[in-house]
């Protein structure tokens, strides 16, 4: 069996650091506490490479709000990659298998990775190049391109971040809500209460420089029919389908009883144009429950396009809505007690779906949210559909742990012929988040042979300043000192001692597991010599 793998970060300049005891280097021995991992996205890559992407939170950071104190979070973009076994790819980043990225930190504070995209393929991950976006606490968001070493090649935008703000007359237009290949975006834009607008973009993947012949100058704007407004809090989705063109899925409310399933079809090229042979003027509607978050679309080998999701109230259900290639609905699938018990019943979130070949047909393989059975609770399982039909061959395999209250999947990939992988986020009972990554066969079981029994914790850890003093003790152990951050208010400053035994083990007889926080306080403290 394997172990776990614990993630460990430091916060001076978000590296690792290790302490030296006898001459030897002693992983465990970190100035660190729990902190939190949340990942966005997974993708399973062509070099069967698992990416994942998110963020890790690094102590709270102390600001000035009308003269009051006050602890903002500290999201630090963070970016992991696995062998297919799931084990942390030994050389990727700093050796630990993942990498951090605070350059977007510098103009937008606090930062998460959403999306990712590899633009170049390489069997050295230092060559691989990222396309990346991402969003700040408040909505802004930025793409970019990098290397894993933090570097950002010249060639794509002169080098620089690309941050969506297109000025104060719009507003709500800065989050990225999804991308396809790294070149084309979509977001939402707000002229006034009567003008909402989905604004598709083109990029180019290697100069970053908006696709000219793209609608206006790199930029198509999907108008959102009159009396109607989109949900700001529901998201957009984008794919390219297999006729080479985009299609984009948004809901919007009719009236106070009902939402509609918008799905738009554009030509990228030569001409980026909005297709007028799909549906009326390029666009296909369908009326759905209120309010109905889409979280997939995808399209299929007969040109058929599903959009999945589910209706966010207390009786909602995983659904699948299909249309043809002209526009009109084909079927419409929900899963609910009656249909695939005992698979999603009501409650449950359909949270990401992809195509995949299931006993020799094409299918709809989803991962979901079910309920616990406790008020906000959650497992995570998967599911499978083919449209027009109910049956699922995948055996119920829902996936949950004792150290968590909850966890919830973030997106399902497609891992080649070998199963599918699915990324989400765990919460502890004090609050805290950790990532878990889990894989499923094709039968819908868990794979053993995947970090420990088919599933993987990625835990964060939120720390101070690393030691400033070591000290060799009479009885032959060692005493650090330095500054932390308590585990009871992380916005708070103490000093930090640590004791720990002749063989580098914590020194549990000393504090709590062998830590001290003394003189906790609004101000910074620091232990800087011990004798």
């Amino acid at each position: 069996m394997k172990t776990i793998f614990t993630l460990v970060l430091c916060s001076i300049y978000f590296t690792g650091n290790t302490q030296q005891v006898n001459g030897v280097f002693k992983p465990f021995a970190k100035n660190n506490i729990w902190g939190n991992v949340v990942i966005n996205t997974a993708t399973y890559e062509n070099s069967s490479y698992i990416t994942l992407a998110g963020y890790y939170e690094g102590a709270l950071k102390r600001e000035t709000v009308n003269n009051i104190p006050v602890s903002k979070p500290n999201k630090i973009p963070l970016l992991m990659q696995l062998y297919p076994s799931g084990e942390f790819r030994g050389n990727f980043g700093v050796g630990g298998g993942y990498v951090i990225l605070p350059s977007p930190t510098t103009d937008l504070g606090s930062c998460t990775i959403d999306k990712t995209y590899i633009a170049n393929g390489s069997s050295n991950p230092a060559s691989i190049q990222y396309i990346i976006a991402g969003h700040n606490e408040e909505g802004e968001g930025y793409l970019m391109k990098n290397f894993i070493s933090g570097a950002k090649p010249t060639a794509y935008n002169a080098g620089n971040i690309r941050f969506f703000n297109l000025g104060p007359s719009y507003n709500k237009q800065s989050y990225l809500e999804d991308f396809v290949y790294g070149q084309y975006t979509v977001r939402k834009g707000v002229l006034n209460y009567l003008n909402d607008r989905i604004i598709l973009s083109a990029y180019s993947s290697s100069t970053g420089a908006p696709i000219s012949t793209f609608g206006d100058n790199g930029d198509i704007i999907l108008p959102v029919p009159n009396q109607q407004r989109f949900n700001d809090s529901l998201p957009v989705k984008i794919i390219m389908g297999g006729d080479l063109k985009l299609y984009v899925a948004f809901s919007v409310k009719t009236t106070s009883l009902a939402d509609e399933i918008l799905l738009y079809r554009v030509t990228p090229s030569p001409i980026g144009k909005i297709d007028s042979s799909f549906g009326t003027a390029g666009l296909a509607s369908f009326p759905v429950g209120n309010p109905y978050a889409i979280t997939s679309i995808n399209f299929h080998e007969n040109q058929f396009i599903s959009v999945g999701g589910y209706s966010t109230g207390a009786n909602g259900v995983p659904s699948f809505l299909t249309f043809n290639h002209e526009g009109d609905i084909q079927s419409v699938t929900s899963y609910n007690f009656s249909v695939g018990q005992p698979f999603p019943g009501y409650g449950c979130k359909n949270v990401s779906a992809k195509l995949a070949t299931v006993n020799g047909e094409e299918r709809i393989v989803f991962a979901y949210a079910k309920p616990t059975g406790m008020a906000g609770k959650f497992q995570i399982a998967i599911g499978s559909h083919k449209p027009g039909e109910g049956t699922d061959p995948l055996i119920f395999s829902p996936w949950s742990n004792d150290d968590f209250i909850s966890v919830e999947p973030t997106e399902l990939t497609v891992a080649s012929n070998t199963g599918f992988v699915v990324a989400g986020n765990a919460t502890r009972p004090d609050g805290s988040i950790a990532g878990v990554v889990i894989k499923y066969n094709v039968d819908g079981s868990l794979d053993q042979n995947f970090g420990t029994m088919g599933a993987l914790k990625i835990n964060g850890r939120l720390g101070g300043n690393p030691w400033i003093d070591l000290a060799q003790l009479p009885d032959n152990k060692y005493l650090a000192v330095g500054s932390s951050f308590p585990a009871e208010d992380h916005g708070k400053s103490s000093l930090l001692f640590q004791k720990f035994l002749a063989n580098g083990e914590p020194d549990e007889s000393f504090g709590t597991n062998g830590t001290v926080h003394a003189y906790t306080g609004m101000y910074g403290r620091s232990a800087k010599n011990v004798h």
